[in-house]
């Protein structure tokens, strides 16, 4: 039976049922056991030969394929922002780390904006607020962040 053909009440429910087969095949990670069980506790109760038939009909092997590939592409993409991101900060903190060792005196903006891009990698590599302003501290998680990146 092609759900897709089928009209009405009947065929709306057979969709939902598995679209909600689906959802929870996908969360379960493609284990068809916890699958039924979770289904079971939703009410809907499949026989596993009834599952397997919709895994083959349904495509929900490839279908769950496509997603985890998506997924993990996306992932790749936030990945390579965040270190095209931290380039670019190492890229500053070389030029002010140039700058203020060229420099006869002390230029308190230049030295202020590059403890500012030091703090500013480590709370990225690190996803949180750094608490320390010790320079010689922050530059040294710097170049843990630095070394983590590969950059």
């Amino acid at each position: 039976m092609d759900i897709s053909k089928v009209d009405g009440a009947k065929g709306k429910a057979v969709r939902e049922n598995t679209r909600l087969a689906y959802d929870i095949y996908s969360e379960m990670g493609g284990n068809v056991a916890k699958t039924l069980r979770e289904l079971g506790k939703r009410g809907l109760k499949l026989s596993r030969p009834t599952l397997d038939e919709w895994i083959v009909k349904f495509n929900y092997k490839e279908r769950l394929a496509k997603a985890d590939k998506e997924s993990r592409e996306a992932q790749d993409c936030k990945l390579s922002l965040e270190q095209r991101v931290m380039k670019k900060l190492f890229k500053q903190i070389d030029k002010y780390e140039a700058y203020l060792d060229a420099l006869d005196g002390v230029d308190n903006q230049a030295v202020f904006a590059y403890m500012h891009l030091l703090k500013t990698v480590v709370e990225v590599s690190r996803k949180g607020k750094v608490n320390t302003k010790d320079p010689v501290e922050l530059k040294r998680l710097a170049e843990d962040a630095r070394k983590e990146y590969g950059l």
